[in-house]
């Protein structure tokens, strides 16, 4: 059976060995993904949940095979839309140039 990760949130700075700011390890992103090949996972889509995360989705994306992007903004973050320095245009205007400067690994927007 194949699988595919609908949810990876691997912009998470955890999965790069980060907690509360701080190293706490080496980043074991190669390692995180060759476990998920190994158990059958053959693509994941890594979570886009702000402006920021969904750039650092897309990086990985074109970093790693077999990884795809989503790209939004989820409710929890909505306060950043505000926050953003060019204001809430800029800010969908941010994600709406990632969705289409990489068609070929954004496969969801929400």
């Amino acid at each position: 059976m194949k699988i595919i990760d609908i949810g990876a949130n691997l912009t998470d700075p955890v999965f790069r060995g980060k907690y509360r700011g701080k190293q706490a390890h080496a980043d074991d992103m190669p390692h995180i993904l060759e476990r998920a090949r190994a158990s059958g996972i053959v693509g994941m889509m890594v979570t886009g949940g702000s402006l920021s995360e969904s750039a650092e989705a897309v990086r990985l994306s074109r970093e790693h095979p077999g990884l795809f992007a989503t790209v939004g903004c989820h409710p929890t973050r909505s306060s950043e839309v505000d926050k953003h320095s060019g204001g809430a245009d800029a800010y969908f205007a941010g994600l709406r140039a990632l969705i289409d400067d990489n068609r070929d690994i954004v496969v969801a927007v929400g």
